[in-house]
């Protein structure tokens, strides 16, 4: 695994005698719920980390082939079905338009653009009954209407949702618009690596293949996954922890925040139980939140990952700034970062290490890594990881008014 976690901090100053107890408990609770999931892996069992195999991966970039080329592309969808390609594309600087909220000026803006229509369009939505996306293809339908460019519209459309009797499906159907079929058996946010997250992307096979190498991920990455389940189980109830904080100096990771607050919220929190997902943008932040953070309850439990390598400025010019100017900019912002774990840790505040590299492909296994950390933490502390029941009552209220 390219990605680095670090936990000697944790080992080093935060585990104590007694909660070295719970930690050994949680450990071995988090390796049998390992062995389970790997026996599913291995037996294909899992239709989540199928999606990574070699078969089904070829089988989406097949289809891949066949859809529209351009460049340019506009991705409809919310929450799951569109958060992972948002940071995946953000992360690796694509220029692609999302409308993944009930905006409506920033859909009007959108619509506004006078060559919207020689994008390649995607509307994703596994129930293909999503509101916020019928909502939006609603009035992209009536400006492509208006322009009279129906036709056009629908060339440059492909729907990905599930084969059954929903609003997105029927609306492919009736209107010859290239449809794909959702995987059932992956939920959106674990959906990257199927369908709704490689067909949009501009990823290759290839890519794909080396960046995430199944062999590894059932090594390694899952011993790590391990371990680290075990040590935020044993925080979680000896030190009273409450959230779960990601800590960016890169700020192009900040949608991946977004994508990873849906994950483990989605995921765990249930049965009155689960950790607050939180992220701060950094050093921005330690003007504003780390006040709270150093100086509030001490419910916390963080990741820090550490500024991405500057590319840009080699140094700062002589101003009389001696705050600053001793350091490159490089060094500035590294001392930053490890500034806070100094604090971190004489605050006797938790924390571990996240370092992606400077491949900015090894998202992909960031992506790969929470997952699995994800489900164990969920079927440890029997929580079921795939679903999100109490997110159906405001869906039913919904329609009701």
């Amino acid at each position: 695994m390219t990605i680095e976690i670090n936990l000697n901090s944790f080992f080093k100053n935060f585990l104590d005698k007694d909660q070295k107890i719970h930690y050994d408990n949680n450990l071995k609770t988090c390796k049998k719920i390992g062995a389970k999931i790997k026996e599913e892996i291995n037996s294909k069992q899992n239709e989540i980390f199928n999606s990574l195999t070699q078969a089904y991966q070829s089988k989406i970039f097949s289809l891949k082939n066949q859809l529209d080329k351009s460049k340019k592309k506009l991705i409809i969808g919310i929450g799951g079905s569109t958060a992972g390609l948002k940071s995946f594309t953000e992360y690796t600087d694509q220029n692609y338009l999302f409308i993944d909220n009930l905006n409506y000026s920033k859909i009007n803006q959108l619509l506004s653009k006078k060559d919207i229509l020689d994008y390649s369009i995607y509307l994703i939505s596994k129930s293909g009954n999503t509101f916020e996306t019928l909502a939006s293809l609603n009035l992209l339908y009536q400006h492509a209407k208006k322009i009279n460019s129906l036709e056009k519209l629908f060339s440059k459309m492909t729907c990905i949702t599930e084969e059954s009797d929903n609003n997105l499906y029927n609306f492919a159907k009736k209107n010859n618009v290239r449809l794909i079929i959702h995987n059932k058996k992956i939920g959106g946010r674990y959906s990257f690596f199927s369908e709704t997250g490689i067909l949009p992307s501009n990823l290759n096979e290839t890519d794909v293949a080396r960046t995430c190498k199944f062999d590894d991920f059932l090594g390694e990455d899952f011993n790590s996954a391990i371990v680290n389940s075990a040590i935020i189980m044993t925080v979680t109830k000896t030190k009273m922890i409450k959230k779960n904080i990601n800590l960016f100096y890169d700020e192009k990771l900040s949608f991946f925040g977004d994508w990873f607050n849906q994950l483990h919220a989605e995921s765990l929190g249930k049965n009155n139980e689960g950790l607050t997902p939180l992220y701060s943008i950094c050093p921005r932040d330690h003007h504003s939140m780390a006040q709270l953070y150093l100086d509030g309850p001490k419910d916390n439990y963080f990741s820090i990952f550490p500024p991405a390598e500057n590319q840009h400025f080699s140094k700062f010019d002589k101003l009389n700034f001696t705050n600053i100017e001793n350091q490159t900019p490089q060094e500035l912002i590294n001392s930053q970062y490890n500034a806070i774990q100094k604090v971190f840790i004489e605050k006797n505040i938790p924390f571990r290490t996240i370092k992606i590299g400077n491949n900015k492909l090894n998202i992909l296994q960031l992506f790969l890594y929470y997952f699995l950390e994800t489900i164990i933490l969920g079927e440890a502390q029997n929580i079921n990881p795939y679903d999100q029941p109490a997110v159906e009552e405001i869906k039913i209220k919904t329609i009701k008014n």
